[in-house]
């Protein structure tokens, strides 16, 4: 997947849940409800409800993004305070029962008719729901979530006794030759697990007691449930992408073992972690050919990806002059940042020419120009993507071109690479491939950290690598590696949405690729496919947070999110007969009389 860095898209999601009792009201409620039989409607007093709660909301969401930048694109050391201040003041506002009352007595009442303010409804339901827990609680939630996000923005590895960059590490797990050094560099990575662990078991305890008092077994299926997901459904995608994958994954990795047990010397069972290009063993390891990252090695990915995204009809100008793409020393993190719900959308990165920095910049400028092509029009609690895994199917989509052979080719102006497509598939199979197991090894930790926050830990983290990704501990090793992803702590239960984005985007890639009259979806030509573009700004991201995502995703994929798709386009073998799932050709056919979805005619270049 080409991700140097971990990422993630920071932007504040209100969501809803629907179906609660009606309760008394108390008489002091926010907006009252209106007893006498002229007053007004439930719609109007829903709109007011919203109008006050905007007005309050909204300034404290733009100044806490704004902190947010200046925290960590700026370098402000004060701003942390300030982000501990402003989450607790927002938060402080959903803890209202009486407003919580008078949304639950409006829901079960049925009167809300209009789809738009029946949404808004639920977005906000949830968003109570989810604040309705001790509010001491909630408070030292907030806090101990912003002293480990600082605690990772000022760690410094160090290797002999001299700081060393993130980056630099990165750079000896890729080239580095001496053993000795790698192992250095591996464990100076993972030293700031140990700097955060007992801060993050802290906070792990507190989000289930939350949890707890709000009537679930844990946080990890309260935020299930809160962001309208089924946790029996995940278990049930979770065992199929892993034994979908399973067979390729113990091909690949025995290939990879063996070159490079004959680099190092070894017995394939004598590697360790550190003799892989990555520490998380999520990337390729380097190899010869024509791989991505030689290929745009003398590209600006900025210009680059300005100039697709241009091409596609999707504006990227705005958001390229707002961002800092620079190289700067000790930056850390890269992510895309809505400040404001009204155009001022903005990405941090320390952007270097290859095909992994490209490919990382489209995978935020797909969060970018989801955002800025939501429809203005819309109220401010709708102007957000549908779901988290929306945003990130949209990212991962574009994210993927940077290791298509069509795409690269289009982009340099070149006419093919001389028969090795054949290559260049592989090895994007392969990066799918170690992406799809290193997502397992997270989700399941994760989901036992939240159940049993009191197990061995680093037992259970290498007993998952193992698992999943055929790694052995080291001899002695009792270090807490696994608090080193930095998503326990500042983007919890949100893992599963890397996969999730991964099923949807080859969903719509089948979907797209059957509506131009391909055979698959390799054969998209993007570049310059204004078609294409205006399919993603009309059908996924104009209606922002106005539908809930499973409904966007039958309007916009042909059928409800399902493996089928992304098995059978990065795991052929396991499923050679399965059909994607989605409407046949003259269901299809019935469907577009009564439907404006578009019709993408076939591209000649």
């Amino acid at each position: 997947m080409g991700r140097k860095l971990l990422e993630f898209c920071m932007f504040l999601l209100l969501w809803g849940c629907a179906g609660s009792r009606a309760t008394k009201l108390a008489p002091d409620s926010a907006v009252q409800i209106e007893q006498k039989e002229a007053g007004p409607s439930a719609e109007q007093q829903l709109t007011a409800f919203i109008r006050k709660h905007v007005q309050r909301v909204a300034p404290l969401a733009e100044a806490l993004n704004r902190a947010f930048w200046r925290a960590t694109a700026e370098g402000k050391p004060e701003a942390w305070a300030e982000l501990t201040r402003l989450e607790s003041q927002i938060r402080a506002i959903y803890e209202s029962g009486r407003d919580r009352e008078l949304l639950q007595h409006l829901q079960a009442s049925g009167a809300v008719r209009s789809a738009l303010l029946a949404r808004q409804l639920e977005i906000l339901r949830l968003a109570y729901e989810e604040n309705r827990a001790d509010a001491a609680l909630q408070r030292r939630s907030v806090e101990l979530g912003y002293e480990v996000a600082r605690i990772f923005h000022d760690f410094h590895a160090v290797i002999a006794g001299r700081p060393i960059a993130e980056e630099q590490i990165y750079d000896m797990l890729r080239g580095e030759q001496d053993v000795h050094l790698r192992r250095a560099a591996w464990e100076a990575f993972y030293a700031r697990g140990q700097a955060v662990a007992d801060k993050l078991l802290e906070l792990v305890r507190i989000r289930n007691r939350i949890a707890r008092q709000l009537g679930y077994p844990d946080y990890y299926v309260m935020q299930l449930v809160l962001t309208e997901e089924d946790p029996s459904v995940l278990a049930a995608w979770l065992d199929r992408l892993e034994e979908a994958s399973e067979q390729a994954f113990q091909s690949a990795k025995a290939e990879i073992d063996a070159a490079l047990s004959r680099g190092y010397g070894l017995q394939a069972g004598e590697l360790m972690p550190w003799h892989y290009d990555d520490p998380f063993m999520q990337e390729l390891p380097a190899a010869g050919g024509p791989d991505p990252e030689s290929l745009l090695a003398r590209q600006d990915p900025v210009a680059l990806v300005g100039r697709f995204f241009s091409g596609l009809g999707l504006d990227p100008g705005s958001v390229l002059e707002r961002s800092d793409l620079s190289v700067r020393p000790g930056r850390k993190g890269v992510y895309c940042l809505d400040i404001d719900r009204a155009g001022d959308v903005r990405i941090l990165a320390s952007v270097r020419p290859g095909g992994a920095w490209t490919g990382t910049l489209l995978h935020e400028m797909g969060h970018a120009v989801y955002h800025t092509h939501i429809d203005p029009e819309l109220p401010w609690l709708l102007r957000a993507p549908a779901h988290p895994a929306v945003s990130e199917a949209v990212a991962g989509l574009f994210e993927r071109l940077a290791g298509q052979p069509r795409w690269i080719a289009s982009m340099l102006s070149r006419e093919g690479f001389d028969g090795q497509s054949e290559a260049f598939e592989r090895a994007r199979q392969r990066s799918m491939l170690l992406f799809v197991r290193w997502c397992l090894v997270m989700i399941h930790f994760e989901r036992e950290l939240y159940r049993d926050p009191d197990q061995d830990l680093t037992g259970l983290w290498w007993k998952l690598r193992q698992r999943f990704q055929g790694l052995s501990r080291p001899e002695g090793r009792a270090a807490a590696d696994w608090a080193a992803v930095v998503h326990l702590s500042q983007a919890p239960v949100t893992y599963h949405h890397y996969l999730f984005g991964q099923m949807l985007a080859s969903q719509w890639l089948f979907q797209l690729a059957d509506q131009l009259g391909l055979e698959s979806p390799d054969q998209i030509d993007w570049v310059g496919n204004r078609v294409a573009g205006r399919f993603l700004r009309e059908r996924i991201f104009a209606p922002g947070a106005s539908l809930r995502w499973d409904e966007l995703v039958r309007r916009s994929a042909g059928g409800a999110l399902d493996p089928a798709c992304f098995i059978r386009e990065y795991f052929p073998r396991s499923s050679p007969d399965r059909q994607p799932p989605g409407p046949s050709r003259a269901e299809a056919a019935q469907r577009s009389r009564h439907s404006t979805t578009i019709r993408l005619p076939k591209r000649s270049r």
